[in-house]
């Protein structure tokens, strides 16, 4: 089974086990469709967990859940730093036009920086209002490349490469 990753679990939120959600995702109201997710653990390993209730909306960047068995702030905090997914298929329904480019998916992409040097692998695509965003690991931090059509050079879906040059400063952020 393939999950696409929609979030990090960043905060508790009071003594009865509520957690906030970061996500990057143009408003949090797909998430009340949501009748579970999954929570990386240890990495490679997805444990289903169900929302007691519909998530509230925090702001446009985070959503507070309720999960079954999650019941304390000690229960909440053993989920602090988890990243959060759901199935791929689910993804697309909530999300239909994130993740393309062209029609090309491009998780698992390598983004070449021809200005800079730098590459990393797109972890996930997130589409905002007018703009394309790629969530990359680089350094060992997460950060969000913008993928203007005036960015990029290139692309070999064969490879898996997308060349891109992009403005002084970007990995810095």
């Amino acid at each position: 089974m393939s999950y696409k990753k929609i979030g990090k679990i960043i905060q508790t939120q009071g003594i009865s086990g509520r957690v906030l959600l970061a996500h990057q995702f143009p408003s949090g109201k797909p998430f009340g469709q949501l009748s579970h997710l999954f929570i990386a653990l240890q990495e490679g390993s997805f444990i289903p967990f169900f929302p007691e209730q519909k998530p509230s909306v925090v702001d446009d960047e985070r959503v507070a859940l309720q999960l079954d068995d999650i019941h304390s702030e000690k229960d909440a905090q053993a989920l602090l730093g988890k990243e959060v997914f759901v199935e791929e298929e689910v993804f697309r329904k909530l999300f239909p036009a994130t993740g393309t480019l062209a029609g090309t998916e491009l998780s698992g992409f390598r983004i070449k920086d021809k200005n800079s040097g730098h590459s990393g692998v797109i972890e996930s695509v997130i589409e905002l209002p007018g703009q394309l965003m790629a969530s990359v690991r680089f350094q060992d931090k997460e950060i969000l490349i913008p993928l203007a059509e005036s960015f990029i050079r290139g692309m070999d879906p064969q490879k898996k490469i997308l060349e891109l040059a992009l403005p002084e400063g970007i990995w810095d952020l």
